[in-house]
């Protein structure tokens, strides 16, 4: 039985789901404008009103995001934001825990 990694894997997606719906909802309520990609910060900050607090990646037990404009992932932070296009992924390409060859970077 693997019911912890189900558990990180589940709670991954979990986040994932809230803080893109936070992306959208801001998209929507600024005529399709997504939110300042300048830096972490600056887009952390445009989402306060949509979500509560920023949630940690439970793979890596970090919120940190890495503001790019590509969808490769570099391993190097928890979640990555896509300012050209508002992709919200986690940042790794490591095999999911309960559904191999699934990787995290791809959900």
């Amino acid at each position: 039985l693997n019911t912890s990694g189900a558990a990180s894997d589940n709670a991954a997606k979990e986040s994932l789901g809230v803080v893109r719906d936070a992306i959208e909802r801001y998209a929507a309520e600024h005529g399709g404008t997504l939110p300042d990609g300048t830096s972490e910060s600056t887009f952390k900050g445009a989402l306060t009103n949509y979500i509560r607090s920023f949630p940690k990646n439970p793979i890596s037990n970090t919120a940190d995001v890495a503001v790019v404009t590509t969808t490769t992932p570099t391993g190097a932070t928890a979640w990555m934001y896509n300012k050209t296009d508002g992709t919200f992924i986690i940042n790794s390409s490591a095999t999911t825990k309960v559904d191999p060859p699934n990787t995290y970077d791809k959900w």
